[in-house]
């Protein structure tokens, strides 16, 4: 893909689930694309790749919203506070269950749950105190490290009792209890938004154990599917960048377990 570093930025999630799934973009030339539910980054190698990354992450704020409250077939505008860069975004249909797999590079000693699909998980979470990473969903796993408080992690899915898969440098490395997670600047203000869930952990490992991220080893890892299932909508989104270009996808949103919509 030409200009890769550019198109990297904003990629976020998309690092760690792969790529797009049956999707091209065409500048000047609006052309449909179904992208699996956080198959791929919002803002690095799809929609709003031409965007600075302020407009990128106020747009996708705006998608996620629009997915959760707009009826099927209403426009929503959005305009950049500053710069000339515009989008529509119009929901296709109602939201409905689906199960998606997931490619994901996974830690080779994690242990995912096979039986059980995770529910859908997108999008940045933030640390609230150190937090044992586990390499499985319960406190009868080992240990690979410790989140340090304020650390962001990505997320992945989330088991039914409340443990969240993370991911660190683009893969999947293991589990966190949702109790210590906390999705950035969105702290529950209203009924719709369920608060952080999930088991109370263990005191975190010795200090020794905590460290910053840049001084962890790499692990090794493989390409795994991991199933998650979540109510999800096809979105339309049409974005026209400063210089008049349009580019033009249909985003698989889907509901987080907190209330909230990821695209």
């Amino acid at each position: 893909m030409e200009d890769l570093s550019k198109a990297q930025q904003g990629a976020g999630i998309g690092a760690v689930l792969g790529g797009v799934i049956g999707s091209q973009v065409t500048k000047n030339r609006a052309t449909g694309a179904l992208i699996g539910a956080a198959a791929g980054a919002f803002g690095g190698y799809l929609i709003g790749r031409e965007l600075d990354k302020r407009d990128q992450d106020a747009l996708r704020k705006r998608i996620e919203e629009t997915a959760e409250v707009a009826p099927a077939n209403q426009a929503v505008e959005w305009k950049s506070d500053h710069s000339e860069a515009s989008a529509t975004i119009t929901p296709i249909e109602e939201a409905k269950p689906v199960q998606i797999t997931k490619k994901v590079q996974q830690a080779a000693d994690v242990e995912v749950p096979t039986k059980t699909p995770l529910r859908f998980a997108t999008g940045p979470r933030i640390a609230t105190t150190d937090v044992n990473v586990r390499l499985g969903p319960g406190t009868k796993y080992n240990v690979r490290n410790v989140l340090k408080t304020n650390e962001t992690v990505e997320t992945i899915g989330m088991t039914d009792e409340g443990w969240y898969l993370i991911a660190e440098g683009g893969v999947a490395v293991g589990f966190v209890s949702g109790l210590y997670l906390r999705k950035p600047g969105n702290a529950p203000t209203s009924a719709r938004r369920k608060p952080p869930s999930g088991p109370t952990e263990m005191a975190p490992v010795a200090t020794r154990r905590s460290v910053e991220p840049a001084q962890r080893k790499a692990v090794a890892s493989k390409e795994a599917d991991v199933r998650v299932v979540s109510v999800c909508r096809p979105v339309r989104v049409r974005v026209r960048n400063e210089r008049g270009e349009v580019e033009e996808q249909i985003l698989q949103t889907c509901q987080n377990p907190d209330g909230s919509w990821g695209a």
